[in-house]
């Protein structure tokens, strides 16, 4: 075989072998670039995903904040209470009552205590299976008493010290103050919070139906 010979073949199979290193060199970098895109896809689903979760604990927080600061100032405990009260005065010198100067009367009449909480002041932080709605404590919203109801009994009014309406307004304050200890004394803050945690824990429910939450309820 000639020396030409033997170039052209030598020639002849080293060129298929470059050719074959050349496409595996290519496929490598393909697959690479590719393996690259894979990671990178993957990362932006993971960051979508973790974007949608945080959305919806978000639109479920705000849900819930929104629907009971919509509730405003709402009564959830009250206390009702029929009253009578004796008023009594006189004239006096030091420690002597003045015959005939002695002016009384009894006063009946029914009222109503009322207690609740103020919703629109609502928190609400929220964790992967816990909702924590947090309310202000609660407060008494009114006593009152029903002017329609009051009655004057057994009146005995001296014409040397008669009845004025400082005496009628005087009595009515003290209805009130007495009614308002009796009723704090027999807890009726207290429950107003157990009404109001009762009725927030169901409002939440109803809220986020088919979500699988614990709902707590805590007063400040």
């Amino acid at each position: 075989m000639s020396t030409q010979e033997k170039k052209t073949k030598i020639l002849f199979i080293i060129i298929p072998i470059a050719v074959t290193l050349s496409l595996i060199a290519a496929m490598g970098v393909m697959f690479g670039v590719l393996l690259n895109r894979i990671e990178n896809t993957s990362t932006v689903i993971v960051e979508k995903e973790e974007k949608i979760i945080t959305e919806k604990e978000v639109r479920v927080s705000t849900t819930i904040r929104s629907g009971i600061e919509e509730l405003g100032r709402l009564i959830t405990a009250s206390y009702w209470y029929k009253h009578a009260e004796y008023f009594e005065d006189s004239k006096k010198i030091k420690d002597f009552t003045i015959p005939f100067t002695t002016s009384s009367f009894i006063l009946e009449c029914t009222g109503e205590v009322t207690a609740g909480v103020d919703f629109s002041k609502v928190k609400v932080q929220e964790t992967e299976d816990t909702i924590t709605i947090i309310l202000p404590a609660a407060e008494v919203f009114s006593n009152d008493i029903d002017a329609d109801s009051f009655e004057i009994k057994d009146e005995k009014n001296s014409v040397f010290n008669k009845i004025s309406v400082e005496d009628t307004t005087e009595t009515f304050k003290r209805i009130e103050e007495d009614e308002l200890a009796k009723a704090l004394e027999r807890g009726i803050l207290k429950e107003a919070e157990q009404n109001a945690e009762k009725a927030i824990k169901s409002f939440a429910k109803n809220l986020i139906s088919g979500k699988d939450y614990k709902i707590v309820v805590e007063f400040e």
